[in-house]
């Protein structure tokens, strides 16, 4: 997935997989991630060629800290929305 055009401030991915690995890297601006898990919250700032893996059943989200941020995501597997984790609750009582 590549992610361009997003306004500074704007917050988005609130979401995690069951099947799904995300590799997600900052190509320019800067973006905040958020990656929520059962055990704890990790934050990491990414600049241009900076990149942090989302497991499976981690929560994650995005905030953009710069206009004109571009993020490129690979994904492990083909987009299936029925492994899509949307309570954040399936991922804390797991």
């Amino acid at each position: 997935m590549l992610m361009y055009g997003v306004p500074k401030g704007e917050i988005r991915g609130n979401h995690g997989h069951r099947k799904d690995r995300h590799l997600i890297t900052c190509v320019s601006g800067k973006v905040r991630v958020t990656l929520t898990t059962n055990k704890g919250i990790e934050t990491h700032i990414l600049n241009p060629g900076d990149s942090v893996l989302q497991e499976t059943y981690v929560w994650g989200t995005q905030e953009y800290l710069e206009d004109n941020t571009i993020m490129v995501v690979l994904c492990s597997e083909k987009f299936d929305s029925s492994e899509y984790i949307n309570d954040i609750n399936e991922i804390l009582d797991k």
